[in-house]
Parts: C-alpha cells; structure tokens; sequence
C-alpha cells in the first residue's frame, strides 16, 4: 500500500520516502513535497519526456520595464559565463538550493543594480540564510567582474546597467524554464552545465514577454 494515500499498489520506490509509492503520488508530489534526488529514475523519466507544470501562482515578471539589446545574450557571454559558474559553485557547496530560490535572488540582485544604475545606494536582500548567501556570491562575482582582454588596451569595467542587463537576463530564463515545482531544480541542471552555450545566442530567441 502507497504510505502517502493509502489507496493504491506501491509499485516505484521512492528514493526520497526511502520505500515505495504508488505512481499517481510519484508524479503528483515530485518536488512538491517530495525533495527528489536528481539521481531518481523517475525525475530523469520526466525531465527527457519534458514534463512541465502549470504554475498555481506564477513568479512575476522580473524587471519588465528593463528592454534588453537584441543580441544582448552574445555579446555579453564572458560575464554570463561568471554569473552561471558562481551559481554552479555555490549549489554544489549548498545542494539544497532550489529554482525558486535561484529566482528569487536574481530578482532581488536585479533591484539592487538598478537602485545603483539610479545613483540609489541600496541593496535588495533575500529572507533566509541560503537564498543571502547566494546573494552575497553573485553581488561578489558582479562588483569583481572586469572583461577579458582582447587588444592592447584593457576594456572599461562594464556599467551598472550592464551588470543589470545580465542578471534580469538570466532571470527571464529561469523564469521561462521553471516547471512550477517548489523544490525543482530544473534549471539549477540547465544553468550550470548549459547556459554558457544558451548565452552565446541571441536574446531574443530565448526570452518571451511576460
């Protein structure tokens, strides 16, 4: 008998329960309730079938006042590059990390350069420990971040609206990907190994108006 509806035959064992549930459960609690390992069975099944969810509440939009240059995407890969490594190496020192809380923070680094970009000094903090830290490493990787150099003279460092662009660009992605479960990490899976070459097209391929 599936512990969690105690109606039907436990046929898929759950690595997250620890014992078996019933499929129904399997596809109605995958990273709902149930924290599901990225190794399940299961959760590969759904992602290479590309299961999506609808969103009961959607995300609002991040920053849609913000227009983004056509090819914004590649002409700006290095930097994306440096925001999605420093996303990758805080989710592998903190694997509890979700896609909600991924978007989240983008948001709240995107308000804080945008206060900047306004002459406003302030920054835009996250509630709770992870999502800070995630914080605080991406506002690290931005303030440090300078172009690598191409000729004899070193680029200018990039302006503040730069550094917006970049993260309300990744945002937008996130936002579009997400599958509407609150323990994905859909795209945590995609940002890490992926977005460096989904950087590298034009933005306009990739990002759909709210």
């Amino acid at each position: 008998m599936c512990p969690l509806c105690e109606k039907r035959r436990a046929k898929r064992f759950c690595p997250a329960q620890g014992e078996s549930i019933c499929a129904p459960c399997c596809g109605s609690y995958r990273e709902v309730t149930l924290d599901c390992p990225l190794t399940c069975a299961y959760l590969r099944a759904s992602r290479a079938h590309g299961a999506r969810e609808t969103f009961l509440d959607p995300p609002p939009p991040v920053s849609p006042e913000l227009r983004l240059p056509p090819h914004f995407g590649g002409d700006h890969e290095d930097l994306l590059r440096s925001l999605c490594a420093a996303i990758g190496g805080f989710w592998a020192e903190s694997p509890a990390l979700t896609d909600p809380d991924l978007l989240d923070v983008l948001r709240h680094v995107a308000q804080t350069w945008a206060a900047q970009r306004a002459g406003v000094v302030f920054e835009s903090h996250p509630t709770g420990a992870l999502r800070e830290g995630l914080f605080r490493r991406l506002q690290a990787t931005l303030r440090e971040y300078r172009p690598p150099e191409r000729g004899l003279a070193a680029p200018p460092p990039p302006r503040a609206e730069e550094l917006e662009m970049a993260v309300v660009y990744l945002a937008r992605l996130v936002r579009l990907r997400a599958n509407g479960r609150p323990r994905s990490r859909l795209c945590l899976e995609w940002l890490a190994p992926e977005a460096l070459r989904a950087a590298a097209q034009p933005a306009g391929s990739l990002i759909v108006a709210p």
